[in-house]
């Protein structure tokens, strides 16, 4: 077996190079800088007024918490003492009734004597 040996025609030999470079080549970008620092220092910024507002929003939602237990415990409190004042009328009630009923039984008995006699 021998070594054979292909020769290609110096033209063809840069038709088929031309063609390998376009299929390989890398494609070709606009003219950008990869690193633009003026874009870079917006996004920053941008990153920075979000993280700003974020913060804002989770100390608004922790401030309207504290304000919904201060309320909630400041609406007990008024409603435990309006329950409180509901029972010592109600006793004063109870007493008074208590003290109604003994008079009219006393009153009964004394009017029951008389008719007896």
């Amino acid at each position: 077996m021998g070594t054979t040996i292909i020769t290609v025609p110096k033209l063809s030999q840069r038709i088929l190079l031309a063609r390998i470079e376009h299929q390989y080549r890398a494609p070709e970008y606009e003219e950008e800088p990869l690193f633009d620092p003026e874009e870079e220092a917006r996004r920053e910024e941008e990153r920075y007024r979000q993280q700003i507002l974020e913060d804002d929003m989770k100390a608004a939602y922790e401030r309207g918490v504290q304000d919904g237990r201060d309320i909630a415990s400041g609406m007990y409190e008024h409603e435990m003492r309006q329950h409180q004042e509901w029972l010592r009328n109600f006793d004063g009630v109870a007493a008074n009734l208590q003290a109604d009923y003994i008079s009219a039984v006393q009153q009964m008995e004394d009017s029951v004597i008389k008719l007896a006699t």
